[in-house]
């Protein structure tokens, strides 16, 4: 049986975690869900955790999200683990940019149902290799 995957809820606002958290939870019960409050602490979080997808809010109170994207990439890693913008920013161009820059998927909150974050959460998992998941672990 393959280990339970992990993932980073970066964002904010302690409830939108809460809320997606057990939105993911749902699809995947056996997750690990690891939350942080802005871009710092998901950075940090990212280079020293087992990390199999981030689903990543663009207005953080430190950094903005785009931002952080470019610097997902660890240095000595297989490379970017899939990230999934599920913002409450609804700019087109902001959506693109993050896209531009790493974003698998890219999603509005106010738009977006519990089975579309669900179905962009397998397929991003679907993705990566059994061996880059337990790359950190």
């Amino acid at each position: 049986m393959a280990d339970p995957k992990s993932i980073l809820l970066i964002d904010g606002s302690a409830r939108d975690r809460r809320y997606y958290g057990s939105v993911v939870q749902g699809a995947l019960p056996d997750c690990r869900i690891l939350e942080a409050e802005n871009g710092e602490d998901g950075l940090k979080l990212y280079q020293s955790q087992s990390i199999d997808c981030v689903i990543l809010e663009l207005a953080l109170p430190d950094i903005h999200g785009t931002d952080l994207l470019k610097q997902l990439d660890v240095p000595g890693s297989l490379g970017r683990k899939p990230v999934i913008v599920l913002t409450r920013l609804f700019y087109p161009t902001i959506l693109t940019i993050a896209k531009e820059n790493g974003a698998m998927a890219t999603f509005v909150k106010k738009v977006t149902s519990e089975q579309v974050l669900q179905d962009a959460v397998l397929a991003a998992l679907s993705t990566i290799p059994a061996s880059f998941s337990a790359e950190k672990g």
